[in-house]
């Protein structure tokens, strides 16, 4: 376990190198696996309360090219400098762990306007895209933006595959 949490800290919080790519897909997947995991254990926490999936509020997201191009490529990109920019508001004496912490609270917390089980689904990727900007802001801005909007991209674009398998 300790193994596994040394490759996440390496991964998120390490000094940029020549690997954001590879880093920032890899981010990717653990934002993907962090939001499954957070809406299972939402979901079960709802089942022991005697709420039922169907009995969630959803909004219909639309289909199409445009659903794709707006979640997969505009969104990242200006969710990301939004998301920079709340960064940067933020007190740098806290750590960059707790700044991520309090921005992807933030931003489930915007998500769940929209529906509230979306809370779910995005507080711990914000959390990622969150620690790739600020690990990345290091080196450029330009590297800022691609390690949190290249994750971002990664998790929307799963869930626009989720929306088109299941619609």
């Amino acid at each position: 376990m300790r193994k596994a949490w040394l490759h996440l800290r390496d991964v998120l919080l390490a000094p940029p190198d020549h690997r954001l790519f590879q880093r920032s897909l890899f981010a990717g997947a653990i934002s993907v696996c962090g939001a499954l995991a957070s809406l299972f254990l939402a979901l079960g926490v709802l089942a022991l309360a005697g709420v039922a999936p169907d009995e969630l509020e959803s909004v219909d997201p639309g289909s199409g090219w445009r659903l794709f191009f707006g979640a997969v490529v505009i969104a990242p990109v200006v969710e990301s400098l939004l998301l920079g920019g709340t960064l940067w508001l933020m007190p740098e004496r806290w750590s960059i762990p707790a700044r991520a912490l309090v921005a992807g609270i933030g931003w489930g917390l915007l998500h769940g306007l929209f529906a509230p089980f979306w809370f779910f689904g995005t507080w711990f990727p914000f959390f990622v895209f969150a620690c790739g900007w600020m690990t990345w802001r290091q080196r450029s801005f330009r590297h800022a933006l691609a390690a949190a909007a290249l994750p971002h991209a990664v998790q929307n674009l799963l869930a626009c595959c989720i929306v088109a398998v299941s619609g």
